[in-house]
């Protein structure tokens, strides 16, 4: 079997520092958009399914995909494996 390099997923895009400024400025959308003219503080902000799925996110290197088909075998097992533990 090979080593198949895998690394945690990111934060919340929520929480990047970009969102997380003190200043708050409207939220840029369409005009049907419910939020459209509202100022957000996404400090204060908690979202529980972006806060899980970047907690179980796996990423792989994209090079893995381009392994021959008999080295897939190894990648599919280590996913086996990751997905057991969740």
């Amino acid at each position: 079997m090979l080593n198949i390099p895998a690394a945690a997923g990111y934060p919340p895009i929520y929480k990047n520092p970009l969102f997380q400024k003190k200043k708050k400025e409207s939220f840029p959308c369409s005009y049907r958009c419910p939020l459209s003219g509202k100022e957000i503080d996404y400090a204060s902000v908690f979202c529980p399914r972006a806060e899980k799925a970047s907690q179980q996110t796996v990423w792989l290197p994209h090079r893995l995909l381009l392994a021959p088909e008999e080295e897939m075998e190894d990648v599919i097992m280590a996913i086996q494996k990751i997905r057991a533990v969740f």
